[in-house]
């Protein structure tokens, strides 16, 4: 428990790093007709401190994203490989991005006036698994979030494990816990997430 409590608040402790940037996610607001203000998102407190969500979210930001397509069913061979940095809504948008190339589209014809189009993996499905990495996963811990492409399955991994307890069982259900409330806030106003428990 309280190693859950940690967890839950590393994104609200001061980050180490204060000289911050936003360049990347302030231009993706202003696009909207957004204001990113680190008052009102909860990034920066009255002291001027950052925090460890505003690092996460500015262009200074040092955990990765890997991304990888593999050739056949194995990790035997890499087709190709790369790597994502800065904000997390740079490497979200990157990412998918990406996954949306490699996300083949079969064409059926039929004796239908119109074609059948099928893409490999629900376009819905990817984002909600790719988005649900960057707003769930532990930021206390160093590993990278990673994606790999095979022939036959796509694996997404995110550090960390079900926060407050939660079971497969729990989220089917409809159940939700939020580890990260800053960062889902900020995504949730830069209209990246609905944040409404719907993407199950």
């Amino acid at each position: 428990m309280i190693f859950q409590s940690k967890n839950k608040e590393y994104e609200k402790l001061p980050s180490t790093n204060q000289d911050l940037t936003f360049d990347y996610v302030t231009n993706k607001f202003n696009e909207r007709k957004l204001n990113f203000n680190l008052y009102g998102l909860a990034l920066l407190n009255f002291n001027n401190i950052y925090n460890n969500a505003a690092l996460f979210l500015s262009d200074q930001n040092s955990t990765i994203t890997k991304f990888a397509i593999f050739q056949g069913t194995t990790v035997k061979s890499f087709l190709d490989k790369k790597e994502f940095t800065g904000s997390i809504v740079k490497q979200l948008d990157d990412v998918l991005y990406y996954i949306n190339l490699v996300n083949r589209k079969k064409i059926i014809i039929t004796g239908k006036g119109q074609r059948d189009e099928y893409f490999d993996y629900p376009a819905r499905a990817l984002r909600e698994a790719i988005v649900n990495c960057y707003c769930h996963r532990d930021w206390s811990l160093t590993g990278d979030i990673k994606i790999e492409v095979y022939d036959d399955k796509i694996k997404i991994y995110s550090p960390g494990s079900l926060p407050e307890g939660l079971t497969l069982e729990n989220i089917k259900k409809g159940i939700s816990a939020k580890r990260n409330p800053v960062i889902i806030n900020v995504l949730d106003k830069g209209k990246y997430i609905e944040n409404y428990s719907t993407g199950v």
